[in-house]
């Protein structure tokens, strides 16, 4: 119920676009949101969103962050689809990249790591595979039953949004949009285990010890920690069917922060955010313990940094309050 309050679940189920590619300009990058960002990580979407509109006001000259959403984008399939179809599990990505590509799009950002992963994952195995890009090319695919003409080419850009935001638009461009530096917030960069994992399918070089989310919040002004689990698993969907692992799992990561007295988490997952926000109530009620600690999207933080009123940053959706820590560091007035 608190969820729904929030504006994270519908009551009523939300029918998806039918129609084909965009007729939008094809400058910038295509945006591909996946399931979550229109529910339970709205403040992530509600974030990037403003964010997107300040860098491409902001940006130095000839770099923007000019997103658009391509109509008619389904679901990835994520974890139910690879694990239980290893065919529906490809299918699924490579109809939403073909989309991609008709709509004139040759790079798209995905803030879902579930979903940047099994997008990259359909385009390495239909590579390698010629089995299974056999059995996709042989499938009647889209509607009226007509088969796919052909399979998207292979050399459209598939990146998380960090990455987007780090290499594409570029730090140098976030530091000249910064307004109100986030001098004494002290936080931890929470990766999780999917967005450098594995190697040979993300490309991440420290898929290890990743440091992107780390250099961006030294550059908004924060202070990023040193601690063990920025790239530990919370759990993820285990919290729909074995709650309890998950729990044990996200409260050693809740731990670990508290340890290196960390005033928030930074997260780049929606998994990674549910587990940690939506799950420290009953992690406390378990394990008897007293954690209250915000769990701030990238984008968010961003936003921030750039003068954004927190609200237009969905941060009156979190269910670990997050307007107390800010008050104190004086990022928003006092209420």
């Amino acid at each position: 119920m608190k969820m729904v309050h929030r504006g994270k679940l519908r009551l009523l189920p939300t029918r998806p676009s039918d129609q084909g590619p965009s007729d939008q300009p094809t400058k910038g990058v295509a945006y591909y949101p996946g399931c979550s960002l229109h529910s339970t990580a709205i403040e992530y979407n509600l974030s990037t969103k403003a964010i997107a509109e300040r860098l491409v006001l902001s940006a130095v000259e000839g770099v923007s962050l000019d997103l658009a959403e391509p109509k008619g984008w389904a679901c990835c399939g994520t974890t139910p689809a690879h694990s239980t179809d290893d065919l529906l599990a490809t299918i699924m990505p490579l109809k939403n990249l073909k989309l991609i590509e008709e709509s004139g799009y040759s790079c798209v950002a995905m803030p879902c790591p579930s979903c940047f992963i099994r997008h990259r994952t359909a385009i390495y195995d239909v590579r390698d595979d010629p089995g299974l890009r056999g059995q996709v090319a042989a499938l009647r695919l889209g509607s009226g039953q007509a088969r796919m003409r052909q399979m998207p080419s292979g050399e459209i850009e598939v990146e998380h949004l960090l990455t987007t935001m780090t290499e594409r638009v570029g730090y140098d461009a976030i530091a000249e949009a910064v307004t109100q530096p986030l001098t004494g917030l002290k936080v931890v960069c929470y990766y999780g285990c999917v967005i450098t994992r594995s190697a040979k399918i993300t490309g991440a070089e420290n898929y290890e010890h990743p440091t992107k989310m780390d250099q961006l919040v030294e550059i908004l002004g924060a202070e990023s920690l040193h601690w063990s689990y920025k790239t530990e698993c919370c759990g993820v969907s285990l919290s729909i069917t074995q709650l309890p692992i998950a729990l044990s799992m996200s409260r050693r990561i809740l731990r670990n922060a508290e340890e290196v007295r960390a005033e928030a988490i930074v997260v780049a997952c929606p998994l990674g955010h549910a587990n940690l926000d939506m799950r420290q109530e009953q992690i406390n009620e378990q394990f008897g313990e007293d954690y209250h600690i915000p769990i701030l999207y990238f984008t968010q933080l961003v936003g921030l940094a750039f003068g954004i009123e927190p609200r237009k940053l969905g941060m009156d959706k979190h269910l670990a309050r997050t307007f107390p820590l800010l008050q104190a560091k004086r990022l928003i007035a006092a209420s």
